[in-house]
């Protein structure tokens, strides 16, 4: 427990009646997943019944951010209308106005905001647990959390109907437990087409994305857990850390998992710790663990509904982790000096779970201490990421033994930033088992479609041996989200060293191919003649040329010709291409069969972003010697004007605000594919056996699992491009 100053101890309330009640049993309990409580026992003055339809994760026709938002606005109204109310002197007399831990670093708020808060808090709290019921008032509240009325004591009448009849709405919906993080969420989950109407809270969604805070789906979270605990060794009473908390999404299933794998509900609460710069959305998570808690274990006679609650609150921190944790930089020092009162956190932990903070560093007046603490920080700069950091914590505050697993962004694995680089350097050299799962926008994304966002779920176990695992970037739609963490294909890379990046690869087959392509000395670059970035009406020349687009999607976005970019399109996209300049019009045509292949198309997704095209990437591919070889330069060639015959007689166009984009499919021909795969294959040295996989490859990620049922998916797919060649796809601008 933080030791606080005097004038913030807390000193427990007398003549809180006891409490009797149900309880889960903890076996039963930890069965339960927070996204089925159909079996939950609950009082009969319940005011809802939960049912077996997920709430807290997305679904199809439900973006999971425009869940949540239903649930957050209501307490936040409740509370506008509590701190309204509420009387200052008696306010602050109120065991609700008793700051839990805190550090210098943290975002506080005022006693007003937190007793208000806390207060609609108790009052959802309580009659989930059916020690209130719906026509509890927020007196009644008070007295059962804290044992007396101080607060709400000259508290106007009609301010607190007002503030009740909301909460009462509130608990009376369907998934009104299970969605308790979300609902008591301080900042409110605000989603684009409220922004774009005008109807949403636009100051609300500027200080989401300025703190970076994606507040995570019950079933990433329950994932992230699992996986974490399933490599972790796990002592008797192991030591478990969000950093950066938000409402206890992750500790609420690390409390579940616990009570799962056979720990008594005191035992596993008494396990976790978090972390939040905010001190509203600590006390929130609190209220949450607490809850949880309380539905699987008995109150020991004497203790009060407020000192079990600010037990678990004595084991939360509101703090920045970057102020308080040190880096990789410092292993000499495990956590600042400044908090050494927080005795918890000393000594690293087992188990690290969460979702950092997805913005950047900002404006800071602490810029040469991070550098002294942070290998990813050394040469950090406002604009750099402040989830790298958070991944840092891996490598210093990890027990020998223990296991973290975070969501981050997917540039994690693909960035060349300088700070990103420097934290895969600290990666390797910590040493340890490294898992990365990677995780694509579209159709769906792990946050929901409402939150388009590239991921990475990043696991170290902390040992001495060194190996990297990875996987392909998934893909899916909401209608299959079901299953999607069991469908992840785990290959090991063993001791490859990753401080160039983490490739995103799928079986044993690609990473014999792709370390087959890295060790080939020589790369496109010595056969180009020229490569230049030019707008998409600057384009044009000899037949020596060709194009590449800056963003793909289902394919890279070729074009043999100046003409083919903006071909009947009369307010075509200003968006640059590549344009590359090879000896002869022979070179060019076999360069554009080998770029339009699914080889290239398959390293593109192996290595990069799955969007942008780099310039400087396309001149690394290692297809000179396809180039050198003067049988398979004349053999590719031909198929290359085959292929761009015939894609060119069927244009794609895509139009967004007045722009019109033009691209060319060349899946849609995939005899030709198969006779451009065979060449280079065989030319490079390549396994056969990928040829297959590529075909799969390319099918799976061109229907994502729409199709699936149906070997023919990639074909029924562009039946709509073959059949009327011309389609319109105003929500994705710029994309294949």
């Amino acid at each position: 427990m933080l030791i606080l100053p005097e004038s913030e101890a807390f000193n427990p309330t007398d003549g809180s009646r006891d409490v009797t009640r149900n309880f889960v049993a903890a076996t039963a309990y930890a069965q339960l997943s927070m996204t089925d409580l159909v079996d939950l026992p609950t009082p009969t003055s319940l005011p809802h019944n939960e049912t077996s339809e997920p709430r807290s994760v997305a679904v199809a026709g439900r973006p999971f951010t425009t869940e949540a938002a239903r649930w957050s606005r209501g307490l936040l109204q409740a509370e506008d209308a509590v701190r309204e109310a509420l009387d200052r002197p008696a306010e602050e007399s109120s065991a609700l106005a008793t700051p839990g831990p805190r550090h210098s670093s943290a975002l506080r708020f005022s006693a007003t905001d937190r007793v208000s808060r806390r207060l609609v808090a108790a009052w959802v709290c309580g009659v989930l647990l059916g020690e209130l019921d719906s026509d509890s008032t927020l007196r009644d509240a008070e007295r059962w959390f804290t044992g007396a009325t101080t607060a709400v004591g000259a508290m106007e009448t009609t301010a607190s109907s007002r503030a009740q009849a909301i909460l009462g709405e509130l608990v009376s919906r369907v998934g009104a437990h299970e969605m308790l993080p979300y609902a008591l969420d301080p900042v409110p989950h605000e989603y684009r087409r409220h922004i774009l109407s005008g109807s949403g809270n636009g100051a609300a969604r500027a200080a989401r994305k300025k703190r970076g805070s994606f507040y995570t789906p019950t079933d990433v979270a329950e994932h992230v857990v699992s996986v974490a605990l399933n490599h972790a060794n796990l002592e008797q009473h192991p030591r478990v850390l969000d950093p950066a908390l938000g409402t206890g999404v992750f500790l609420r299933a690390t409390f579940k998992a616990l009570l799962d794998r056979g720990y008594k509900p005191e035992e596993a609460i008494a396990c976790l710790h978090g972390v939040d710069i905010d001190e509203c959305v600590v006390d929130m998570a609190a209220f949450v663990l607490f809850v949880d808690y309380a539905l699987a274990c008995q109150w020991p006679t004497g203790e009060t509904v407020f000192e079990r609650w600010w037990r678990i609150r004595s084991q939360l921190l509101a703090a920045d982790s970057l102020a308080i944790f040190d880096g990789f930089a410092s292993a000499d020092r495990m956590f600042d000096e400044k908090s050494r009162s927080a005795s918890w956190l000393a000594d690293g932990f087992d188990v690290i779970v969460g979702n950092p903070p997805y913005a950047r560093l900002g404006e800071r007046t602490n810029f040469r201490d991070l550098a002294s603490r942070f290998r990813a920080y050394e040469s950090a700069t406002c604009s750099t990421d402040t989830y790298l950091g958070f991944v840092e914590l891996l490598c210093s505050q990890l027990r020998p033994g223990g296991a973290g697993t975070l969501v981050v962004p997917m540039s994690i694995g693909y960035s060349t930033t300088k700070p990103t680089r420097q934290l895969r350097a600290a990666a390797v050299q910590s040493r340890g088992q490294w898992k990365f799962e990677f995780f694509d926008r579209t159709p769906d994304a792990l946050f929901g479609d409402d939150v388009k966002q590239r991921n990475a779920i990043v696991t170290r176990r902390a040992d001495d041996t060194f190996n990297l695992t990875t996987s392909q970037v998934m893909r899916w739609s909401s209608a299959n989200r079901q299953g999607l963490f069991d469908r992840i294909n785990h290959v090991s890379m063993g001791e490859h060293c990753f401080i160039d990046g983490v490739p995103k690869l799928g079986s044993d087959c690609q990473i014999l191919a792709y370390r087959i392509l890295r060790q080939v000395s020589s790369s496109f670059r010595s056969a180009l003649v020229n490569r230049r970035r030019i707008l998409a009406n600057e384009a044009g020349g000899d037949e020596c040329r060709l194009y590449v687009a800056g963003t793909a999607y289902n394919w890279l976005n070729i074009y043999r010709s100046a003409g083919a970019i903006t071909v009947g399109v009369d307010s075509p996209t200003m968006s640059p291409v590549t344009e590359l300049t090879l000896n002869s019009a022979k070179e060019a045509d076999a360069v554009y069969s080998v770029l339009s292949s699914r080889l290239v198309y398959w390293l593109w997704r192996v290595e990069g972003d799955a969007f942008h095209v780099p310039s400087g990437w396309l001149q690394t591919m290692p297809v000179e010697r396809v180039l050198r070889a003067p049988s398979a330069l004349t053999d590719l060639a031909e198929l290359g004007r085959s292929l761009w015959a015939q894609v060119k007689l069927h244009p794609i166009v895509s139009s967004n605000k007045g722009k019109t984009t033009v691209t060319y499919c060349p899946h849609a021909c995939p005899d030709l594919l198969d006779e451009i795969d065979d060449i280079t294959f065989r030319t490079i040295g390549l396994p056969l056996a990928l040829g297959d996989e590529l075909v799969e490859f390319v099918r799976e990620l061109t229907t994502a699992g729409r199709d699936s049922q149906n070997s023919h998916g990639l074909r029924r797919a562009l039946a709509p491009w073959r059949d009327h060649g011309r389609t319109e796809d105003v929500e994705n601008p710029n994309r294949n």
